[in-house]
């Protein structure tokens, strides 16, 4: 799944960059934003997420790019994990007046979950994994100037993430883990956020 996401997100960026290389300069365009992800409107377990977005557009309502973030998930009221999303994203804006934009969307792609540290505590050690991420959202772009908006969006993400934890048996004689068990969460939060772009 991994490595299938990854051809996809190089062949979305070869597309993309394909078109400057052949003089058909299209409209670069970029969004940051900062937003909270929760379980629900009442912010339980909640974390905090961070977006980059760059691509380049169609025409005026049609914008195809990549995006990388940083995710803070809180899970069981306790533990706390991060994790990287880097993933392909579609947005198409509706105009509402001279100065305000409906904007939906939907990216998906990859959370990456390299930045756990690895736990090693008696004869156990805990690593994590990643997985597939997807994300539709729904938000509003108000105009500041010519060229910049302010943005804010409401979304539902869901991000598969697994802990996998390794046994070493007492009286092996050797460093190996003989026994393994994983815990595969289904991650699915509400998701507000608010930025700025160009």
């Amino acid at each position: 799944m991994r490595y299938n996401f990854m051809k996809f997100f190089l062949l979305c960026c070869g597309l993309i960059f394909s078109k400057f290389s052949y003089g058909q300069r299209l409209p670069y365009t970029s969004q940051y934003q900062v937003g909270i992800l929760s379980y629900g409107p009442f912010f339980e377990d909640a974390g905090f997420t961070i977006e980059s977005f760059h691509g380049v557009e169609f025409n005026n309502r049609l914008a195809l790019g990549s995006t990388v973030g940083l995710d803070n998930y809180r899970i069981e009221g306790e533990a706390r994990y991060w994790i990287l999303p880097i993933s392909a994203k579609l947005v198409t804006d509706l105009s509402l007046n001279p100065k305000t934009k409906l904007s939906l969307g939907i990216d998906g792609g990859y959370g990456f979950a390299g930045l756990n540290k690895e736990k090693i505590e008696n004869q156990s050690k805990v690593s994590y994994e990643g997985g597939f991420m997807l994300q539709p959202f729904a938000g509003l772009k108000f105009k500041a100037n010519k060229k910049n908006f302010w943005s804010v969006s409401i979304g539902y993400k869901r991000q598969n993430f697994t802990v996998i934890e390794e046994i070493q048996r007492t009286g092996d004689i050797d460093d190996e883990y003989r026994d393994k068990y994983t815990i595969a969460y289904t991650l699915q939060r509400l998701v507000i956020r608010t930025g700025w772009g160009f």
